[in-house]
């Protein structure tokens, strides 16, 4: 009975995200989102260059860490990961994972855990696009799966996976997996070993 019951439950759920989903579709129409266009247009703060009186630069200072790199750039070792710890559905899903979002709620409805999230790459990606923190959360969330799906639409896997590998903060104002290989191992990420690439993919956990 109780297999029966959680199955039935599980069927629901999805049924009820496939809904929400084909909604939030019709509802892109009377939502004001960003522009897309945010993702590749964005510029970090320019450094601080400090110089001598000779002229010669003694050091440069920077609120942000980033050394953006291509997709080829990326060692596969640490895309395995991410994709294990954040989205293994990553290369399947139209920007949303509706089987996702449902493991994550049944997740967090039978454990007293910490709370788990079933946000996708590209949800997390669709955040740094200028949603409104402000909003309530209703509306962020849907705003953040209609970017991700415009997102979809717009953008190849690889190159969504770029983005993200880019953009993610990994702490201490290092984002991007390059500046995160060489701020917590010294190294550049195309050495990064299979524990190394683990560590660095669990850190941003985000929801």
């Amino acid at each position: 009975m109780g297999k029966t019951l959680l199955r039935w439950l599980l069927v629901g759920l999805l049924a009820g995200l496939a809904v929400g989903a084909i909604s939030a579709v019709v509802l892109a129409r009377f939502i004001q989102l960003p522009a897309v266009e945010a993702l590749t247009a964005y510029q970090p703060p320019a450094a601080t260059v400090v110089k001598a009186r000779d002229g010669s630069v003694i050091g440069s200072f920077a609120a942000e860490r980033r050394l953006p790199v291509t997709f080829e750039q990326i060692p596969k070792v640490f895309r395995d990961a991410v994709l294990a710890v954040e989205d293994a559905n990553f290369y399947k899903h139209p920007g949303v994972d509706p089987s996702g979002m449902a493991r994550a709620f049944l997740r967090n409805v039978l454990s007293l855990s910490k709370a788990q999230g079933g946000s996708t790459i590209t949800q997390q990606l669709a955040r740094n696009v200028g949603i409104v923190s402000r909003e309530k959360r209703l509306m962020r969330k849907l705003k953040e799966i209609l970017l991700a799906i415009e997102i979809e639409q717009r953008f190849s896997k690889d190159q969504i996976f770029t983005l993200y590998a880019n953009q993610v903060n990994f702490g201490h104002g290092v984002y991007g997996v390059e500046a995160a290989a060489r701020f917590y191992f010294g190294k550049p990420a195309s050495a990064l070993t299979l524990p190394e690439a683990a560590l660095l993919a669990g850190l941003p956990q985000r929801p």
